[in-house]
């Protein structure tokens, strides 16, 4: 085997080296929402985004999650009636923020990434 061949299957050991290793594989395109609310949320109310529930906003008023890239909307659910809040972009790689406030009796979220 010459010099080349002998790079080419040491290259294809590495990269089948670092497939197999956990925290190297290659994810596909994820972002982060970062959530900052204001607002109390009663014991029956939740957040969801895109359609899934968001746990962890009872007992703290941010939260980071990671989402796959896209659009988000970030809707409430209160009193058996839902609430579309806020919809933004998901960027890979990037961080967007939905800050959540209470104006005049409604709830305003600005949307900041």
């Amino acid at each position: 085997m010459g010099m080349t061949g002998k790079l080419a299957l040491g290259g294809l050991l590495a990269s089948v080296a670092a497939a197999s290793l956990p925290g190297c594989q290659e994810e596909p395109n994820y972002g982060y929402v970062h959530i900052k609310s204001e607002i109390k949320l009663a014991n029956n109310d939740v957040y969801s985004l895109n359609g899934s529930v968001i746990d962890g906003m009872k007992g703290s008023n941010e939260l980071v999650l990671k989402h796959k890239a896209g659009s988000g909307k970030l809707v409430l659910h209160r009193r058996g009636r839902t609430w579309t809040l806020c919809a933004f972009s998901i960027q890979k790689n990037r961080i967007v923020t939905a800050t959540l406030r209470p104006v005049n009796g409604t709830i305003k979220c600005v949307v900041q990434g």
